[in-house]
């Protein structure tokens, strides 16, 4: 099971504030979610064939068509920040 030091490590890992007041509930679905895996270990799967498809739908796929892009210099036009052939984009805090 995890406990509230663990959560607040994990939080910080994953760049997530966890406001003291939703911890506790937020630990109850953490430690429930980890209860039910744990549930599915247990199950014997010993002698159950392998999925190699998990739904019997047929995809419907159509034929890639390829068609001029975009000149370089029009995909950056409207970029408020580029850096040669890349978008700059604000650094996650």
């Amino acid at each position: 099971m995890i406990n509230t030091k663990a959560l607040y490590q994990l939080s910080d890992l994953v760049k997530i504030d966890i406001p003291e007041k939703e911890a506790n509930s937020m630990l109850l679905e953490f430690n429930k979610t980890i209860s039910w895996v744990n549930t599915l270990h247990k199950l014997d799967t010993k002698d159950v064939e392998p999925l190699a498809i998990l739904s019997f739908e047929n995809n419907n796929m159509q034929e890639d068509i390829t068609t001029e892009s975009l000149p370089l210099h029009g995909v950056f036009k409207n970029s408020p920040t580029a850096d040669n052939n890349y978008f700059k984009v604000p650094d996650i805090k």
